[in-house]
């Protein structure tokens, strides 16, 4: 090959890369997460509000736990855009949010002694929560705020903030009294077991498992590691018979196909929890954890991502690059947000990954106008800065 043939050639590929990566680079995937963050007030054009650090701060002092499910993924965005940077600014803004929870919450009327917080909310689907606390909004949340307390223990020596160092073993404690033990307590007493921490659908024990993995490596009293190594062993053992990972199976139900405990078959019994394909929305949270759990190396293996990656690329994603609804494939594509699990496939395969430009190229109107668009772009921002780094 001609030294002119050669150049033509490499000339051809980086053509080629471009067209695949429309925004390649990890400073345009943080321009466009600042933009959004440090940007002013106001809305979107289709109509939802931007992801301003003041909208996030605000509604991070509300003592609504309504509003945890749109703050889990912007938790877990500036944790990763921390990851992405070594920028401490994104720690302190966690810390920040943390520190406003912590103040924000009131006196529990399931655990004495605990605090706790509230949902309000004019949405009919979530009525029968209004002024109650929630297990769900608020294992949705805490999942990534006790990620930002195991990166803070993770990267502590090398941290500067002093705020955010003197407060660590503060907010552990805060979390594993106010929201583990707290939802321990009310379990036992309503069930006898853990049948609240499972959930009637997968995604929901996901977020406890998630939960448990991190403050397991945190906590130092004994009793309490086994009790959290317990659960998520448990929860490991049934997520995975349930989801199978056989090649020739490539979806899973989104509810548990053998009920294990007393309240889940009493309630299949009577006909509730009809069995289900896992939808992709909800699909997300299974991933985020098995994601987790990958890096703490808990249970599930990179060899397990496979499957979850050749679901994606046969079932989740079409060559049009638009998202089915169900895993199997089925239903209209309709769905946009996958940055909460689905994405992040993509740190352990380049297939995914390539998918991921693919998809943002296709669909970047919708990224950049979703609730969930600083996480988007911190995992494109994350995954960026680990390909630099090797």
């Amino acid at each position: 090959m001609t030294l002119k043939s050669t150049i033509c050639s490499l000339l051809l590929v980086t053509l080629m890369l471009q067209a695949v990566y429309p925004q390649q680079g990890q400073s345009l995937w943080l321009e466009s997460f600042e933009r959004e963050l440090s940007g002013e007030e106001g809305f979107h054009p289709d109509g939802k509000k931007k992801n301003t650090l003041n909208q996030i701060l605000t509604i991070s002092k509300s003592g609504n736990s309504f509003n945890f499910m749109y703050l889990g993924p912007l938790v877990d965005a500036l944790n990763n855009m921390y990851l992405a940077s070594d920028d401490e600014k994104y720690l302190k803004y966690n810390h920040q949010i943390l520190e406003n929870l912590i103040t924000a919450s009131t006196d529990s009327k399931i655990k004495k002694g605990a605090k706790s917080w509230y949902v309000s909310s004019n949405q009919e689907a979530y009525s029968g929560a209004n002024g109650n606390e929630w297990m769900l909004f608020e294992g949705h949340l805490f999942r990534y705020i006790v990620q930002y307390l195991y990166i803070v223990q993770d990267r502590f020596s090398k941290l500067e903030s002093e705020d955010i160092k003197s407060n660590f073993s503060k907010q552990v404690e805060f979390v594993v009294l106010n929201v583990w033990d707290k939802w321990i307590t009310h379990s036992v007493a309503t069930h006898g077991d853990l049948t609240n921490f499972y959930g009637v659908r997968l995604h929901i024990g996901s977020h406890w498992a998630t939960i448990a993995i991190f403050l397991e490596d945190m906590v130092e009293d004994e009793a309490k590691q086994n009790e959290l190594r317990r659960f998520y062993s448990s929860y490991n053992f049934h997520l995975r018979r349930n989801i199978g990972l056989t090649n020739d199976k490539l979806y899973w139900d989104s509810t548990w196909d053998t009920p294990f405990l007393a309240a889940h078959i009493d309630r299949r019994s009577r006909g509730y929890d009809k069995k289900r394909t896992q939808d992709v929305a909800h699909g997300n949270h299974v991933l985020q954890y098995i994601y987790s759990a990958v890096k703490l190396k808990k249970g599930w293996s990179k060899t397990d991502v496979n499957f979850f990656s050749q679901v994606f690329l046969k079932n989740v994603i079409n060559q049009e690059n638009l998202i089915s609804r169900d895993v199997d494939g089925s239903g209209d594509y309709s769905y946009r947000n996958i940055s909460d699990g689905w994405a992040k496939l993509a740190f352990y395969n380049d297939d995914v990954k390539s998918k991921l430009y693919e998809y943002y190229k296709k669909n970047q109107s919708n990224v950049e106008q979703s609730y969930q668009n600083l996480q988007f772009f911190a995992v494109m921002c994350l995954l960026e800065s680990k390909s630099q780094h090797h």
